[in-house]
């Protein structure tokens, strides 16, 4: 009888004890949209020293990202969200046409095929996202950091003072910078224009793609020239850039080719 108590007595404990245990933690799942990941490590083949970079929009209904040497766009079809993970099912893609070496173009377009036509599994281990696709393909990323000079740059806007080396002008070209969105614009001269951007784990490089622009009037020779400059230097730039005294810096080389300098964001 007094045995029998005893195993009772420590049954009873060890509900309690289990009872007032908090449930282990279920990861947010919305973290995984609308946020850049960066490949680190992938089962079927190597990583660039390049920024391999995805975005999953649930609005939109797209992957967004940048390969190594161009960026692209997945459509997805349809999407269902689980306990664990979110399943979701991918179409076809767009990838613009850069041409780079013949082992970045390979192991980007190896990347790019994991992800279209495609069941993806989306899961978070440790603040990372984990893809596993179809055919058990698994990719695992890391959430872009918000470097510090992320709220700097995004805090104004940046007017070209220097382009290819030459300052002894006036410029009339400025940007700006939405990092919740990969997205650039600003003005070419009197044309409006936007892109996207992906940056590196270091906030050390930029590579701004797709870029639009709008047509408006007619300006006069040297500067219809310095415009059309502005915009090709851009148009599928992958730059090397830095923040130093107030100006920011892009770089080809090691040389700065385009120096901007704050100016106030108007309301």
């Amino acid at each position: 009888m007094y045995k029998n108590n005893i195993i009772a007595l420590f049954f009873i404990l060890s509900s309690a004890l289990l009872w007032g245990q908090n449930p282990r933690t279920l990861p947010d799942l919305n973290e995984i949209w609308n946020t850049s990941w960066t490949l680190i490590k992938a089962s079927n083949q190597p990583i660039l020293q390049r920024e391999m970079t995805v975005k999953f929009d649930n609005k939109e209904m797209r992957i967004t990202g940048d390969g190594g040497c161009n960026s692209f766009s997945v459509a997805i079809k349809n999407i269902v969200s689980k306990k664990n993970y979110i399943r979701i099912k991918t179409d076809s893609d767009w990838v613009s046409d850069n041409q780079c070496t013949q082992t970045v173009n390979k192991v980007e377009h190896n990347f790019i095929n994991n992800l279209k036509f495609n069941t993806l599994n989306l899961s978070l281990e440790e603040d990372q996202l984990i893809v596993t696709t179809n055919h058990k393909t698994r990719l695992t990323f890391a959430k872009q950091s918000l470097n510090p000079l992320v709220k700097y740059i995004e805090k104004h806007n940046w007017k070209l003072i220097q382009l290819n080396g030459k300052s002894d002008r006036v410029y009339h070209q400025y940007l700006s910078f939405d990092f919740s969105e990969n997205k650039l614009k600003g003005k070419s001269g009197t044309d409006m224009f936007e892109a996207y951007f992906s940056t590196n784990q270091k906030m050390d490089s930029i590579h701004i793609h797709q870029l639009n622009y709008t047509k408006s009037g007619h300006l006069k020779k040297e500067r219809q020239k310095m415009q059309d400059n502005f915009l090709e230097a851009l148009q599928n730039g992958r730059f090397g850039f830095d923040v130093a005294e107030q100006t920011l810096n892009f770089y080809k080389d090691n040389k700065i080719v385009m120096m901007f300098g704050i100016i106030p964001k108007t309301p």
